[in-house]
């Protein structure tokens, strides 16, 4: 194949690399295109090395970047930049992991409540414990479940009041349906934690894990049934 395109490289490691740097390095009229973000980095644990794209990227004989965003806001893309920039023009862990500042292509994404545009990224203080110490870590990862239970359900109220309307285009919006609405977490423990917090205010949801509907009690109450239709000859 006289070209090869690898996407998400930065997921590899130095024996993947070496094996297209041996086979593409020595002939001529071949290209290797390697397409990565090392800020996406996250199989380490299954053998990822992004210091491998960081070596790879020097030694390319050429670098591009991509400089327009059409999945966001403008409003959140500027929001994100800021965040990771405030203090360091160099957030991340290695130095050479730059945040190269993108346009926001897309138009459409804002959300409007009553007339007025919402804050594109916010963020949720914690209040320190009485003796002016971080909470731990249990307390707080059910503090902020249940701030974001509130939020939704105060969400909630603005769209059944027809309230809350999202940009489509330069003139037009359409109303915020419930399900635009969606929260991610990083484990299944908390997103039953944030599940039961939901439940807790009055707003249903819909959980999407892992793990097998066999495991829920729903599945034991369907066998049981079953298990009651069923003959007792059959037994």
């Amino acid at each position: 194949y006289p070209v090869a395109l690898v996407d998400e490289f930065q997921d590899t490691d130095d024996r993947q690399w070496a094996i297209f740097k041996e086979i593409y390095a020595k002939h001529e009229n071949v290209c290797l295109t390697l397409i990565g973000d090392p800020k996406q980095a996250i199989y380490a644990f299954r053998g990822g090395d992004i210091h491998t794209y960081l070596h790879a990227r020097q030694e390319a004989q050429h670098v591009e970047s991509l400089s327009d965003n059409y999945r966001s806001s403008a409003n959140m893309v500027d929001a994100v930049f800021r965040l990771f920039t405030h203090k360091s023009e160099h957030p991340f862990y290695e130095s050479n992991i730059d945040l190269i500042p993108v346009q926001a292509k897309s138009k459409v994404g804002e959300l409007i409540i009553r007339g007025l545009k919402s804050t594109a990224l916010q963020i949720l203080p914690i209040a320190p414990t009485e003796l002016d110490k971080p909470q731990n870590k249990g307390v707080a990862t059910l503090y902020c479940a249940q701030q974001c239970a509130l939020q939704i359900a105060q969400l909630r109220l603005e769209i059944s009041q027809l309230q809350a309307v999202i940009k489509i285009d330069e003139n037009n919006t359409r109303l915020l349906k419930f399900h635009d609405i969606a929260v991610l977490v990083a484990t299944n423990k908390q997103a039953k934690l944030m599940q039961y917090s939901l439940s807790e205010v009055g707003v249903a949801s819909v959980c999407v894990e892992k793990s097998s509907v066999f495991d829920h009690y729903d599945a034991i109450d369907v066998l049981n049934l079953l298990l009651y239709l069923q003959p007792p000859t059959s037994r």
